[in-house]
């Protein structure tokens, strides 16, 4: 999709955010987590990935993404205060190391329960910082891409001087979406449709299991998490993505193989750790 911001050069830099897991204790990596990172090496050609981690997962999973190319695995501290206030929501933990990376190396930030399904070229080329809208009207921050140094990021960093750790509405969606409004030089929000649709719940049944969504305007597959997110991303296994007619599933299938006939040896490299690891574990 062709938003019209393009600059004609690459702004953004080529590097890829993650943040799992702040939460603790030390997660079970899941498949999904391979998939999404293999999908952003496939389709955005980083110049690195970078998984910001506190508690260290663990698993066949977690082992795999140490595998694979570009991923550099990064130990953080949790930001207990920020500007004298006191932090101690996981959320919180996770917005303020999200926005610092962002802030120091620029690039995409993507939350870890979602899979990229576009190249986002145009928003890379861009200069401004880009959110995306949710159902409801404010900016979400699971997708955030910024230059290095962004005056948006800035601001919104800014404000957490009258941080409250109770208000996780506040700074999550109604500062970005209020700084967005009023500079929207700096800042812009996406359509619904590139990140957060379909929306929470219904995203569950419409976008795994229907052979019949359409995800022609989706930049991303996202899947809320939250308090369910293991449940959830346990139901995207190997075999769920390998044989699922679901729209998604076939997408997928389908994204993978263009980019194979490309550049065959790059996407066979990642898609080989995955075929590797089955026949390994098979035989244990």
């Amino acid at each position: 999709l062709d938003y019209g911001f393009s600059t004609g050069t690459w702004v953004v830099p080529r590097i890829i955010h993650y943040v799992y897991d702040v939460r603790g204790p030390p997660p079970r990596c899941p498949f999904f987590l391979f998939r999404s990172i293999q999908m952003s090496l496939a389709l955005f050609r980083p110049d690195k990935i970078i998984l910001h981690y506190h508690f260290l997962p663990w698993g066949r999973w977690w082992e795999e993404i140490g595998r694979l190319p570009q991923v550099e695995l990064k130990y953080v501290e949790l930001p207990r205060r920020i500007f004298g206030n006191d932090i101690s929501s996981f959320a919180h933990f996770s917005d303020v190391i999200r926005l610092h990376a962002l802030l120091r190396h620029g690039g995409l930030y993507l939350d870890s329960d979602l899979i990229p399904l576009s190249t986002m070229a145009d928003l890379f080329e861009g200069d401004r910082a880009f959110l995306g809208e949710q159902p409801f009207g404010w900016a979400g921050n699971g997708v955030i891409g910024a230059p290095r140094e962004s005056p948006f990021l800035s601001k919104w960093l800014q404000t957490f001087h009258g941080f409250e750790d109770a208000r996780r509405g506040f700074w999550g969606a109604l500062v970005p979406s209020a700084i967005a409004w009023s500079f929207p030089e700096e800042g812009v929000l996406l359509p619904r449709t590139a990140f957060y649709w379909p929306y929470q719940l219904s995203a569950i049944s419409a976008t795994l299991f229907s052979s019949f969504f359409d995800l022609s305007e989706n930049l991303v597959a996202h899947f809320y998490g939250g308090s369910f997110q293991e449940a959830v991303l346990d139901l995207l296994s190997e075999e769920f993505f390998n044989q699922s007619v679901s729209s998604l599933s076939c997408l997928l299938r389908e994204l993978e193989q263009a980019v194979r006939s490309q550049d065959p040896n790059s996407s066979s490299s990642s898609s080989s750790s995955s075929s590797s690891s089955s026949s390994s574990s098979s035989s244990s």
